[in-house]
């Protein structure tokens, strides 16, 4: 079997006389043989151990073997730095560079006592020389014995050389111990012992790369075939390229390879920024070594100061999700952060058991490599031992520190380590104020696989389960071997006397790692962690037990926090199914403590936060109206969300749905609405209608009818009729719809429409409206029932929406709207019609021949017809003593009615056969001859004028006094002012003249009739006439005998008195000619006697 030991430090060593194989033996132990196997391979080295010593120009290097005849006939091959002094050293049986024997190996070259005489070589350069010492053959060495006893200077050294020595001497010829190391040592023991007394116990010296130097005291570590070497990472994740911080498993055969995730730096290979291979010294570096210098494989680092590891600084844990200080438990987890100025290392240990000591019993440490700047490092919630740590209210610590002087041993393949090795820390910087022990040493052997995660390689020992899974390829399943006691030593243990101690093949086909390094000032956290764990539940119900649509309805939500962590802002969600419409929302906690974020809000959409301690509840009461058309059932859920960095173990209860029966909702609506209106021109219009009926509820309606009575909707009308019978795509109509009782079905009523589901119905109506131009409004009545004969109705709703709030129910108010239709109507008819007074002839025999022109006009846009005027005489002399038609009505255009007398019946002056066109106008002339008497008038007159259109409708008008019926020319004769009487008046010849007409009431009783003529002609009398109104035609002669007439051409004045007066009568005079015709004045009303003193003017009524 081979072993691979990578090692980490130097300590001081005494002076040896020679340097070589006889420092590996000073130690005592069993002597390891140095391997020369060119072309083979343990863990991708090869199994050759390649030399090197720094030397200055001018001093010798004194090389001795214990092989004569090499495999390949170089026995020494030796090679400066630049290449002008490379050779090699035949070594002779005969003494010369013979080493045969322990005491020339212990006394080194000559002059030394009992040396060897060496191969000499004066150097030419300064720097660093390779030498190799090549073997006799192939396989292993025989006999495995201790450094004491004899070794083989034969064949039987087979792949290995037993003795070698490089001492280099000065131009005094002192010996300068220190200058001889080497990236790696091939070994091999030859066998292995199995007794802690056997082994290997060589001490060696490890300078690192920034100065620190540690001693390694194998201790009799029991590996057969082994490489020696030591870096700064040991194995490392083959992803990241950062150290495990533990040792490996390795899979297939002896002596087995890394696994496929894991590799290392090989020491065979040139270092780089973050991965170097640390050099091994036999002895104590000299001092005088340089900083650097050139070899033949480049120019390497050799002493340097030791470098004091940072401070690291900004120490702080985050969740995974973002919250500072804290976390869930896993999955969740989270993570340390830090900076640190320099490319290194990191430990950070977690208290796991809140005892403030830091490393002991279950606290986790967590290892890994650091670079320069910010740094992440995730944690897992778990301590040492793969716990999860408890979750609840209380808090962790943590503390950091960062290394310098980082060196691993990964031992390969080493078999047994029954005393467990001895590292001392020789040289550092000594910038800790409490640094550890000298001899602390770290590793970890535990095994982290429990058959549930990953399997990650870890060692598993005799007794452990379970085994690796069959698919690593891992040997005897991977259990086997005693481990080291303690099992991991993440947190250091002292190997004054060894550490890492195992046994019964416990290192067999594996990769054991130890490391060492120089650490920082320990850095705490500002803040203590929390893991937070709640375990969230929700719970929802609703009432009523059976929801009713158009009805309210609850949802009562129930989050509870189980703990084992309070909870700040967990998240309640819930969407309200949209056929809930007006939703509010209450909140408060009702058990335990917390809070509502919102104790109140509204909407379909909830989305709120709550506080809950540990075993706290929070209620939520959810209310809203049910949609009328929800059908079967209406579910709901709810849901309560963990905050950030907090984990909820049971996610089977963050759901909670609902589940509500919904009871049946039948409802119909219906909307009506024009879909056209045209008007034919000849007084009709149709009107198309389209009537949209829907199932608005939850359940299917049969025997869907839609009634509609056009007879009330078009009772102002003249008349309507159905042209179009009712039509549609999807329902059953009736052919025998007419719009009047009792046709005012438009469906045969066999339809059934399924929830959700309409039809249409369109219909014409053809509406002959008159003079009413609307609106008419309409309303359909749809019905229907259900399979069990539950009914429901509606009235339409203008437009095609029967919902137009969009809840479901039709009835709702301002949804029953009628829908309404209006017509344009022409302008009306107009007709006008003026009258005047042509001529007033006075015959000188008491009468007067009247000559009238009446003119007639359409001013409307449709032509008339049955044009007709009417002028009643009688009616306008009623007050003359007589009146008489001497010339008939007589037109250029008009067909006038010869039998026209003035008098009913035979008032109107045309046939009525005429018809005028748009605009047209025709005149009539008649002469009347009045007789006024003592009335002179005005005499008003008036005729009326009508026509009729084509369609049946009137206009009339009152004339207008003169030639223009329309004096304002808005085609509107009928305006005010425009039908205004034609008056004519007669001049009548009187016997006086009047100059005062007065009745005064008497303070004695009776009223005194005054009058007062400036002229008397022809008069034989006068009479007083009296009256209770003023018309004279009532009045009543009361004065008795004629009062004589005493004036002539001289003024005179007359009294009378009535004795017998009645209250506000009017009063005439009556004047009587000499033959015998009468003329009356007046009248006058009584008035009280003036005043005493009062001057009374009297003027005359009536001049002549």
């Amino acid at each position: 079997m081979v072993v691979l030991l990578l090692l980490a430090a130097l300590l001081p060593q005494a002076s040896a006389h020679a340097e070589g194989s006889g420092s590996l033996a000073s130690s005592g132990g069993y002597r390891p043989y140095l391997e020369w196997a060119p072309g083979t391979y343990n863990g991708n080295i090869e199994r050759k151990t390649i030399l090197s010593v720094y030397v200055n120009a001018g001093e010798t290097i004194n090389l001795g073997s214990s092989v004569t005849t090499s495999s390949d006939g170089q026995d020494i091959v030796y090679r400066s730095p630049a290449g002008t002094q490379n050779g090699t050293c035949d070594v002779l049986a005969g003494g010369y560079a013979f080493i045969d024997t322990v005491a020339k190996e212990s006394a080194g070259p000559l002059p030394n006592a009992g040396g060897y005489t060496p191969c000499t070589i004066t150097a030419a350069e300064t720097g660093i020389y390779e030498v190799e010492f090549h073997s006799p053959g192939s396989g292993n060495p025989t006999p495995a014995i201790a450094v004491t006893g004899a070794f083989p200077a034969n064949a039987n050294q087979a792949s290995t050389v037993a003795a070698w020595d490089i001492t280099v001497r000065d131009s005094g010829g002192a010996a300068k111990p220190g200058r001889v190391f080497t990236s790696y040592l091939a070994m091999n023991m030859g066998a292995n012992f199995g007794n802690p007394t056997q082994g290997v116990s060589s001490e060696m010296y490890i300078q690192t790369s920034d100065g620190y130097r540690y001693r390694i005291d194998l201790n009799n570590l029991d590996p057969f075939g082994f490489i020696f070497f030591s870096n700064n990472k040991g194995f490392r994740d083959l992803a990241t390229g950062n150290a495990l911080y533990r040792s490996v498993q390795f899979t297939g055969a002896n002596p087995g390879q890394l696994p496929s995730t894991v590799d290392l730096h090989l020491p065979g290979t040139p270092d780089t920024a973050t991965d170097i291979t640390q050099k091994i010294f036999f002895e104590t570096p000299s001092s005088d070594l340089p900083a650097q210098a050139s070899s033949p494989s480049g120019t390497t680092w050799l002493l340097v100061a030791p470098v004091a590891p940072p401070t690291p600084s900004n120490f702080i844990f985050t969740g995974s999700e973002g919250t500072p200080g804290a976390a869930g438990t896993s999955p969740l987890n989270g993570n340390f952060s830090f900076d640190t100025p320099n490319n290194g290392s990191y430990s950070i240990i977690i208290d796991a058991n809140g005892d403030g000591i830091y490393g002991n019993a279950n606290d986790r440490i967590l290892l890994g490599t650091a670079t320069a700047g910010s740094n992440t490092v995730p944690w897992d919630g778990r301590d040492a031992n793969g716990m999860q740590l408890p979750a609840g209210n209380m808090t962790y610590g943590a503390e950091i520190e960062l290394f310098a002087g980082e060196v691993h041993f990964p031992f390969f393949d080493a078999e047994h380590n029954p005393n467990g090795i001895i590292i001392e820390r020789v040289v550092d910087p000594g910038t800790t104020a409490s640094p550890p022990d000298p001899y602390q040493v770290y590793y970890d052997d535990t095994y982290y696989y429990d058959g549930t995660n990953t399997y990650d390689y870890s060692l598993c020992a005799q007794g452990q389960t379970p085994s690796a899974p069959a698919a690593a390829n891992i040997f005897s399943g991977g259990c086997y071997g005693i481990a080291p006691t303690p099992r991991s030593a993440r947190a250091g243990v002292l190997s004054t006397t060894g550490a890492q101690a195992y046994s019964d093949n416990f290192g067999n086909i594996r990769g054991i790692d130890t490391w060492v390094y120089y650490p920082s000032q320990k850095v705490g956290l500002a803040q203590p962690l929390a893991l937070r764990e709640s375990d969230l539940q929700i719970t929802k119900t609703h009432s009523p037990a059976t929801v009713v649509p158009g009805q309210q309805m609850q949802y009562t939500v129930t989050v509870h926090n189980a703990g084992p962590s309070d909870v700040t802002g967990a998240r309640v969600q819930d969407t309200v199914p949209a056929a809930l419409s007006g939703v509010t929302w209450s909140c408060a906690v009702t058990t335990g403590t917390g809070a509502c974020t919102s104790p109140t809000g509204s909407g379909n959409a909830i989305d709120t936060l709550v506080n809950l301690a540990t075993g706290a509840t929070a209620t939520f009461t959810i209310v809203g109206t049910l949609s009328p058309s929800v059908a079967g059932t209406i579910s709901n859920t709810a849901t309560v969300t963990r905050p950030n960095d907090v984990t909820d173990p049971n996610l089977t209860n963050n759901t909670a749905t609902d589940i509500a029966t919904v009871a049946e909702n039948p409802q119909i609506g219906v909307a009506k609405r024009v879909l056209s209106n045209i008007d034919n021109n000849d007084g009709t219009f149709d009107v198309t209608y389209e009537v949209l009926v829907r199932n608005l509820g939850n359940v299917a309606l049969q025997q869907v009818q839609l009634s509609d009575n056009l007879a009330t909707t078009f009772a102002g009308a003249q008349a309507f009729q159905v042209v179009s019978a009712p039509s549609s795509p999807t329902l059953a109509t009736q052919g025998a719809y007419t719009g009047s009782a009792p046709n005012i079905n438009l469906l045969q009523g066999t339809d059934t429409l399924a929830v959700g589901a309409s039809g249409t119905v369109q219909l014409t109506v053809r509406v002959t409206p008159g003079t009413l131009a609307g609106p008419y409004n309409n309303q359909v009545t749809a019905s229907g029932t259900t399979s069990g004969g539950t009914p429901t109705t509606d009235l339409s709703q203008n437009g095609n929406t029967p919902d137009p709030n969009g809840n479901g129910d039709p009835g709702d108010p301002g949804e029953d709207t009628p829908t309404p239709v209006t017509f344009t109507l022409p302008p009306p008819p107009q007709i006008g019609v003026a009258k005047r007074v042509l001529s007033n002839v006075d015959n000188h025999d008491g009468t007067f021949d009247v000559t009238y022109e009446v003119l007639v006009r359409n001013l409307g846009n449709v032509a008339l017809q049955q044009v007709q005027l009417s002028d009643n005489l009688a009616t306008t002399f009623a007050g003359a003593q007589a009146f008489q038609v001497v010339s008939a009505p007589s037109s250029p255009t008009l067909a006038t009615q010869s039998a026209y007398t003035g008098r009913a019946p035979n008032i109107n002056l045309l046939q009525g056969t005429d018809t005028l066109a748009i605009g047209a106008s025709g005149t009539v002339q008649l002469t009347v001859r009045v007789t006024p008497g003592t009335l002179a008038g005005p005499y008003n007159n008036q005729v009326t004028a009508s026509g009729t259109t084509s369609g049946g409708i009137p206009t009339t008008d009152l004339s207008q006094n003169g030639t223009n019926p329309d004096p304002n020319g808005n085609s509107n004769p009928g305006d005010p002012g425009e039908d205004t009487p034609t008056p004519v008046t007669f001049k009548t010849p009187t016997a006086i003249t009047l100059s005062a007409l007065t009745a005064t009431r008497q303070a004695a009783g009776g009223v005194l009739v005054g009058w007062a003529t400036s002229a008397e002609q022809d008069t034989a009398g006068f009479s007083i006439y009296r009256g209770a109104t003023s018309s004279f035609a009532a009045a009543a002669k009361v004065s008795g005998a004629l009062i004589p007439a005493t004036g002539g051409q001289r003024p005179a004045s007359y009294t009378w008195l009535d004795t017998a007066p009645t209250e506000g009568a009017y009063y005439w005079l009556v004047e009587v000619d000499t033959r015998g015709k009468a003329h009356a004045y007046g009248p006058v009303r009584a008035t009280p006697a003036p005043a005493a003193g009062t001057s009374v003017i009297y003027l005359p009524l009536l001049a002549r």
